[in-house]
């Protein structure tokens, strides 16, 4: 009896593995049963995680949108697709973790479309986390439209077989889109080699990344020549903007000016916003031209183009192209800060913070400052610390790992280094703080004067500096110089009447002591004492 109960069970057990297999479903196959657009889109995203990620990150914002049709049932409200997630989440068409994970897949995407304002983001990390909300998201999407979902959903592997199926398409059978897809994969495996240091050729690329750069540019080309607008985009970029030593560099810009043109002409959002630029600067074969500019950013920005609709925001606010418009400028820009572009949200801030051409409302205005420097926006961050230093309360933020970021920002160098002055002056932590200010204002002048901007921040930095100094020789003078002398080559680093050095000066001052050490290095004693002299005569302390 025991035996065949036994037998009885083996059979069942079989049976139902058997079973199991026959509906067990990988991921692609459910997004495929939810709809054909969904599974096209869902692929085409996670096949390229793990070798074109910001495509993939662009790819997948794509399959947001398309998602957020397909549960509206083709009623989606208007607007941006943060305003219609935000919209459906409030009508209850939507739940809070499934409007999460939208709102994630649009965010990162954003950033994919525009890699170039968010120099900080790694995009790898950003697409694994981004593949993870689209597989949660085809899950919940299957039992809304489908039904129960199958157990033990499979994560299909679909990434180690796209890298030589690409290479196999673009080779043997010249699909345009693989081309320009193996030039994108190319490019991106450049841009990472070069993150490092070495050898930098012309085009600003490391020498150890040439083979993949020239190798992707060909791509480019390829593609470009039949008729793919993003690669003739590309291809024109790279022409346009970077130095070429073997080639004739005027026709060389020409040439790729001509194909962002061919590429705008054909609709890319991305070509449109370069030829913006173009006019707004003048170019190789365009002069400046405002009005043209305005014309191809309202082309760009029509087809929800961040950077152009930023770009139209300052040329309203300014007037150049047009009459100044307050109101057209702060809705463009509200606009492109809603689709995520942290400038544009720095600059909704500006409008709110001033009343131009919007209800002025701090809270408004800080709220979208906040959004700005979340994304690493260094102007944003800038002012957040600049508002901290006149005693603003922001607990999630720390004022100095702010401004020492900004420092690194050639537009913002200089007036960082005066704001990190400042703060030290702010918290006062003894003699050291007076020093460290030291430091600062003196660097921060002598990129003022370089920068000959000295009509800006400069009156402020020498009023800072006579401050500083002043404390430091009385101090000096009343409780004595330090060991290391750190004080009194602080003191050194102005002129008695408190103005600090220029680099060059400074540079002077430096040659000068060490040939006194240099000449005195036979009497130790000697060289110390003379020294002393010297410093504390140059310090204004003798």
């Amino acid at each position: 009896m025991r035996s065949v109960v036994s037998h009885t069970l083996r059979r069942l057990v079989l049976w139902t593995d058997m079973e199991n297999k026959k509906t067990r479903m990988n991921d692609i196959q459910v997004a495929d049963a939810i709809s054909a657009e969904i599974g096209q889109h869902y692929k085409e995203a996670r096949s390229n995680c793990s070798i074109l990620p910001k495509y993939a990150l662009n790819c997948f914002r794509v399959l947001a949108s398309v998602i957020c049709e397909l549960i509206a049932v083709g009623n989606a409200p208007k607007g941006t697709l943060s305003e219609q997630i935000d919209l459906m989440l409030s009508g209850k068409i939507l739940d809070k973790s499934t409007a999460y994970r939208l709102h994630e897949l649009r965010d990162n995407g954003n950033k994919g479309t525009h890699p170039e304002q968010y120099r900080e983001v790694d995009f790898d990390e950003l697409a694994l986390r981004s593949e993870t909300a689209a597989i949660e998201l085809i899950k919940t999407l299957y039992r809304l439209k489908v039904g129960k979902l199958p157990n033990d959903i499979e994560i299909a592997d679909v990434a180690s077989s796209e890298l030589h199926r690409l290479g196999y398409l673009a080779m043997f059978q010249r699909d345009v889109d693989a081309m320009y897809r193996a030039g994108l994969y190319l490019q991106q495996r450049a841009e990472k080699e070069s993150d490092g240091s070495g050898i930098i050729r012309a085009d600003g690329y490391l020498i150890t990344a040439a083979q993949d750069i020239e190798q992707a540019v060909l791509w480019f080309k390829c593609a470009a020549k039949e008729g793919h607008a993003g690669a003739m985009y590309q291809y024109g970029r790279y022409r346009s903007t970077r130095e070429y030593v073997a080639e004739d560099p005027l026709y060389v810009r020409q040439e790729g000016e001509r194909y962002l043109y061919q590429a705008s002409e054909k609709g890319d959002a991305d070509a449109l916003c370069a030829m913006g630029d173009l006019y707004y600067e003048g170019s190789a074969l365009h002069d400046q031209d405002y009005g043209e500019a305005i014309t191809f950013f309202q082309k760009a920005a029509e087809l929800k183009h961040p950077t152009a609709m930023a770009s139209l925001g300052y040329m309203y606010s300014a007037g150049l192209g047009c009459e100044p418009d307050p109101q057209a400028a702060a809705n463009m820009s509200l606009l492109a800060a809603k689709a995520g572009f942290p400038q544009a949200q720095y600059n909704v801030c500006q409008h709110y913070l001033k009343g131009n051409g919007i209800e002025q409302s701090e809270k408004e205005g800080y709220k979208w400052l906040e959004a700005a420097a979340d994304q690493g926006y260094q102007h944003a961050q800038f002012l957040i610390a600049q508002l901290m230093i006149v005693g603003m309360d922001w607990p999630k933020y720390d004022a100095r790992s702010l401004l020492e970021s900004a420092v690194q920002n050639p537009d913002l160098h200089s007036q960082a280094l005066f704001s990190l002055a400042k703060l030290e002056r702010k918290n006062l932590k003894g003699l050291q703080s007076w020093i460290n200010a030291a430091g600062y204002i003196q660097e921060s002048y002598a990129a003022v004067v370089e920068e000959d901007d000295c009509h800006h921040i400069g009156p402020q930095v020498v009023e800072l500096g006579k401050e500083v100094v002043s404390r430091l020789r009385a101090h000096v003078k009343s409780a004595g110089p330090r060991l290391d002398g750190s004080d009194l080559f602080a003191c050194c680093l102005f002129h008695l009447s408190g103005v600090p050095l220029t680099r060059e000066e400074r540079n002077q001052w430096y040659i000068e002591w060490l040939d006194l050490l240099h000449h005195t290095k036979d009497d130790t004693l000697g060289a110390l004492a003379l020294g002393q002299m010297q410093l504390s005569r140059r310090a204004g302390l003798s």
